[in-house]
């Protein structure tokens, strides 16, 4: 029973934040920091962390409200245990953390 739920766990933590923008080490430089023509707010998250699964619903109606409404401000989010060289160089210290950048 406890392998099931944990694997139910896994699972349901593997698919937060499908619905904005995957950020990692690799794309960082050209998604954010060279776009001159949007906003940027980007979570920091942990795939485990209760309040970073609370804030992904909230994110993506916000997200959407502000495609449709016409703002230039995207959405993305950074796994905290993929990209360790960008949680070093921003100094994110807690899941979830949200930076705006642009």
């Amino acid at each position: 029973m406890r392998t099931l739920f944990a694997a139910a766990l896994f699972a349901s933590a593997q698919a937060i934040f499908e619905g904005l923008i995957q950020i990692d080490d690799t794309n960082y430089e050209d998604l954010v920091l060279k776009d001159d023509k949007n906003m940027w707010v980007i979570t920091y998250y942990a795939d485990w962390c209760p309040y970073a699964m609370a804030l992904e619903k909230e994110l993506l109606l916000n997200s959407r409200y502000m495609q449709v409404a016409g703002y230039n401000i995207k959405y993305g989010a950074v796994n905290v245990r993929e990209c360790p060289e960008l949680v070093h160089r921003y100094e994110i210290k807690r899941s979830p953390t949200i930076e705006i950048y642009g």
